[in-house]
């Protein structure tokens, strides 16, 4: 209702309403504002208006802060917006994790899921499926807010933790193979009154083509499907019906990029 009374009806299901849907994969509608965009109450706040605030704000180019890193200079003046790794986001953490078993003072627990942490100040306990209990002094949790309310239960946080909606959220990967798509773009997020079940299309060879296959001609493209949506269209994502959500993805690819081929 936010961008509605102040924008209209347009901007409110074509721009808001999808953007939440991609970025969150939420109905933009349960949204609260003030948690999603508290820049922009902010600005409307101090300056009377989102425009003004907006002209007044302008997003200033982020200044350089690098080294003579080479790598980091090519990133600079070539522009770069997006990276990729050669072998995947994978990539990524098994670095650190090379980094960190040869580093001193670093225990690492491979295949140890957590079962229970107790916050007793100013100790925390964390328990282990082998049951052998660890402590330390701090704890940064990467996991789901569902997993760390499981872990936290006997904790006041572990409640609150809780009551977080998690939405779920398939991502269907195709590779259409002899076909191409002129598609010079990022991908396209769907708005809800048009096809509520799937969020938006990924154009992956658009983004990155050196990660297409030199064996053949080819597309590939990556949709985002359910969220809050999920349960109303395919149940529960653990027992769901996997062929459904892949012929739909198939269908919403004829739908929304099938005459761009």
């Amino acid at each position: 209702m936010f961008f509605k009374r102040r924008f209209g009806r347009d901007i409110a299901e074509l721009i808001s309403d999808p953007m939440c849907r991609g970025i969150l994969a939420s109905d933009s509608r349960t949204l609260g504002v003030s948690a999603v965009f508290p820049h922009l109450v902010k600005g409307e706040y101090e300056n009377q208006s989102i425009i003004k605030s907006m002209y007044r704000n302008k997003v200033k180019e982020p200044e350089f802060v690098g080294n003579s890193n080479e790598f980091a200079l090519k990133a600079k003046f070539d522009g770069w917006r997006m990276m990729n790794f050669n072998h995947g986001m994978e990539q990524l953490p098994r670095a650190i994790l090379n980094i960190l078993r040869d580093s001193p003072n670093v225990d690492i627990y491979e295949n140890s899921p957590v079962d229970h942490i107790s916050v007793r100040n100013p100790e925390v306990t964390v328990t282990v499926k082998d049951g052998k209990p660890r402590h330390c002094d701090y704890i940064v949790s990467a996991l789901p807010s569902f997993a760390l309310a499981r872990a936290l239960r006997d904790e006041q946080i572990g409640k609150h933790l809780s009551d977080i909606k998690f939405n779920d959220v398939a991502l269907v990967s195709l590779e259409f193979r002899d076909i191409s798509f002129d598609l010079q773009a990022f991908g396209c997020l769907i708005p809800s009154y048009e096809n509520p079940a799937v969020l938006g299309i990924i154009f992956d060879s658009a983004i990155f083509p050196e990660s297409d296959t030199t064996d053949y001609k080819s597309c590939r493209l990556s949709l985002m499907i359910g969220g809050e949506w999920f349960e109303k269209y395919f149940g529960d994502a653990q027992s769901c019906d996997q062929d459904l959500i892949r012929t739909m993805a198939l269908d919403t690819v004829k739908q929304y990029v099938g005459n761009n081929g």
